[in-house]
């Protein structure tokens, strides 16, 4: 049998950072794993003037379940199956960064399907791009790096030594513009990109529509590591957001009414191909059918998409910080007091903002490209309340708020 005398660990909340657990004797353990990630536990044998510290997670894993008090669980301990003395870690923050490509010496080439970037005079047959640079191991690029254009995440695929991104050219010929950059994992560990089919994507309540609620079926082999989905080119992480959250290991489950679908829509529909959210008949990008947007049919093609897909990071702690910037009146023009700009920036509905950045009189001017237009509207409707949903295209909004996200990986340096 044990007494606690103190609980030191890290909660869920996606900005958390390890601290004292004020609560570990009166919270249950159901309470316990809904809350922390994780939690180590400091014990008194009872009638010995002894301590230890126990990772709770790993050695009592059948604690998740238990329904009692971590003070009835603990004072109630079978001694056969004593727990093992082990030291507190020591951890330090390695973070996600995010650069320009061409900042960077990387040459970013429109393509043909598979082809290279001299195999085709035809701008039609040019649907992919093709990232490369001299004496550079362009394998460690797509083994730690997302990559992202005109704002939005595309999975990356190996040709040789370059890096081909599918697609990618298309949104080149519908905006005459491909700002990429790329989101680095080098310091966290390896990423995987797996693409979402229809067998992974299930109602939350069976026989509900899709927009009352997702589970996305995780692959086995992400068990243990951290788990970033893409959807439409929009990154999210379970415990970042208000939209998704683990339910457990291998599932996620997605709130979709709450998806900002329409906001995403205006801004997706001048860079991505998003038609397939139009019915048939549909004249105008102007106007879209709200009913539809948010149907199961035009939210499984969402949900599958090219841009659409899971990224499997290789670390087991992943959580993130959001800080505001400061906006100026024109647009698309940012600045903050604080360190260098090298992270990913997000505006509008979660778009990625591919910026450049400039150092002056102790400030750090960013700059980035104008989100064309806001539809007038602000809804999350549940299929219940679907209609007509018309598009106002407003004046450009891209002096509106915007935001670094930190995407960071507490890492043990020292058990």
């Amino acid at each position: 049998m044990y007494s606690i005398q103190s609980g030191y660990g890290i909660a869920v909340n996606p900005s958390a950072l390890w601290g004292d657990a004020a609560d570990v004797q009166t919270i249950t353990g159901v309470q316990l794993y809904a809350k922390y990630r994780e939690m180590y536990l400091t014990l008194k044998v009872t009638g010995v003037n002894t301590q230890i510290r126990v990772d709770v997670f790993k050695q009592v894993p059948t604690i998740k379940d238990d329904t009692r008090t971590l003070a009835d669980i603990f004072g109630t301990w079978d001694n056969t199956k004593p727990l093992v003395n082990e030291v507190l870690p020591t951890y330090i923050a390695k973070k996600a960064v995010y650069f320009d490509a061409a900042y960077a010496g990387l040459r970013v080439d429109a393509t043909t399907r598979g082809g290279t970037a001299t195999s085709s005079n035809d701008p039609n047959d040019l649907v992919d791009l093709l990232i490369s640079r001299p004496l550079t191991d362009m394998v460690a690029f797509h083994k730690r790096c997302l990559v992202n254009v005109n704002g939005f995440f595309y999975r990356n695929l190996l040709s040789g030594q370059n890096l081909v991104v599918p697609d990618a050219a298309k949104s080149l010929r519908s905006n005459n513009s491909t700002l990429c950059g790329l989101l680095s994992f080098e310091e966290i560990g390896d990423i995987e990109m797996v693409g979402i089919t229809e067998a992974d994507v299930l109602p939350k309540t069976a026989g509900q529509p899709l927009n009352d609620g997702v589970l996305f079926k995780l692959p086995e082999h992400a068990v243990g590591k951290s788990v970033l989905i893409v959807i439409g080119g929009y990154l999210h992480l379970a415990s970042w957001d208000k939209y998704f959250h683990y339910v457990n290991e291998q599932t996620i489950g997605c709130d979709t009414y709450r998806l900002r679908l329409e906001q995403r829509y205006a801004e997706s529909a001048p860079f991505l191909d998003m038609g397939f959210q139009r019915p048939d008949g549909t004249e105008s990008d102007l106007v879209i059918d709200g009913a539809y947007l948010r149907s199961d049919e035009a939210l499984m093609k969402l949900f599958t998409m090219d841009q659409s897909f899971f990224v499997i990071v290789d670390t087991p702690r992943l959580r993130s910080v959001t800080s505001s910037l400061h906006s100026l009146t024109r647009p698309g023009r940012f600045f903050s007091h604080q360190k260098e700009p090298k992270y990913l920036v997000v505006q509008g509905a979660g778009k990625t903002m591919n910026y450049w950045k400039v150092h002056e009189a102790g400030i750090w001017g960013i700059h980035g490209p104008v989100i064309d237009a806001a539809p007038s509207i602000d809804t999350t409707p549940r299929s219940s309340d679907l209609a007509s949903l018309h598009f106002h295209w407003s004046e450009p909004y891209g002096a509106g708020p915007a935001c670094v996200l930190d995407i960071i990986a507490d890492q043990v340096v020292a058990p």
